[in-house]
């Protein structure tokens, strides 16, 4: 006779008993798809292409020369001036001595104008802006290369008397941007200066007091040794 509370035969072989944590496996990728595990790296700054070469983050000589020979325009119309105010005196009749008197005040105010305009451009628009007229029209600037930003009143007037030295030897200094590594003249090199170009159309300021018109590459592949110039 049969047990009623006989527990029911089991056929096959028993279960086998779980033991801590069993870890859940996920389906097994599909062909052509790579598994995503988590968020992908952030990625921070300037990431060239491989095989690409960074474009170089310093104005190029032309942009320099450019520049240079804006900047003297207004000089050198103040002296066009100075040359017929000459010639009309020389040809409306003898000199007297009013005649005398009225042309030396105007080769003085003149002369004063040329330089007030030569000082005020490279000591004080350059040295607190970085860019004089000419090189705020051609969309560079010079800053420090330690610093990043622009030079300031006084280095801005040393700059100005370094480039005596770019002189020397039939004005090699001014050529030496052609094959430089930082495209620097002498006077560069002396004060420490770079001249690189900014986005005339960005606009002025940013956090720290830094300027944001630098384009990527010289925030990024610059190598100013100095955390300061990784510019925002």
């Amino acid at each position: 006779m049969n047990d009623p509370y006989q527990q029911p035969q089991q056929f096959g072989p028993p279960p086998q008993q779980q033991f801590g944590y069993q870890p859940q496996f996920a389906p097994p990728p599909q062909f052509g798809h790579s598994p995503q595990f988590g968020h992908p790296p952030q990625q921070f700054g300037y990431q060239p292409h491989y095989g690409a070469v960074p474009p170089n983050p310093y104005a190029n000589w032309g942009q320099r020369v450019l520049a240079y020979v804006m900047d003297g325009l207004p000089v050198f119309g103040l002296y066009m001036l100075l040359r017929m105010l000459g010639a009309v005196f020389t040809m409306t009749g003898p000199w007297t001595d009013t005649k005398r008197v009225t042309a030396v005040v105007l080769v003085v105010v003149i002369l004063i104008a040329m330089a007030g305009f030569s000082f005020w451009n490279i000591a004080f628009k350059q040295g607190r802006t970085g860019s004089t007229v000419g090189k705020k029209i051609v969309g560079i600037k010079v800053i420090s290369e330690t610093t990043g930003q622009p030079l300031g009143v006084g280095m801005s007037v040393v700059r100005g008397f370094a480039h005596i030295a770019d002189s020397f030897a039939c004005g090699l200094g001014y050529l030496w941007p052609l094959w430089d590594g930082k495209r620097q003249t002498f006077a560069d090199k002396i004060v420490g200066s770079v001249v690189i170009p900014f986005d005339k159309n960005a606009p002025a300021g940013g956090p720290d007091g830094m300027n944001p018109r630098y384009p990527p590459t010289v925030r990024d592949a610059a190598q100013f040794g100095s955390t300061r110039l990784l510019l925002t």
